[in-house]
């Protein structure tokens, strides 16, 4: 009896956040939107699409970053071990999310909506997962 209260009590913990994860990454997506759409409405700053939207994913990576730092993972402290981690996961499932793409609408000929659709749900799914095994882990 212990073992399965204390397994509900773990599945309601990770169920909570999971929705943390979700709120962060919409407040992430939302600050992106925000600045790839601004900047180049500003004519005091006269960029283009391409430099705007280039300065929100850095900034929207940011937000993400110390988002799921403090908030989803529920850390204080140690960016020098986390920052790298974070960034090097999302590098490579950039990577991966744009060498699946050239694999399902170049390879497979499959239609790209289908391709986007499939990278909108493998991409946090994969990232939150490495933020619960390996970016936020500690090591003890």
């Amino acid at each position: 009896m212990r073992s399965l209260k204390y397994s509900m009590q773990m599945a309601s913990g990770s169920l909570w956040q999971l929705v943390r994860f979700g709120i962060v990454g919409a407040v992430a997506t939302s600050v992106y939107v925000f600045v790839a759409i601004s900047l180049p409405a500003l004519p005091s700053f006269s960029a283009s699409p391409t430099v705007a939207s280039s300065i929100a994913s850095f900034v929207s990576v940011l937000v993400s970053y110390f988002g799921h730092h403090k908030v989803t993972f529920s850390k204080v402290g140690r960016h020098e071990f986390y920052l790298p981690r974070f960034l090097l996961s999302s590098t490579a499932l950039s990577c991966i999310a744009a060498a699946a793409t050239y694999l399902i609408t170049e390879t497979l000929r499959v239609d790209y909506r289908f391709a986007s659709l499939c990278v909108a749900f493998a991409y946090p799914a994969a990232s939150f997962l490495l933020g619960r095994i390996w970016i936020f882990r500690d090591v003890r």
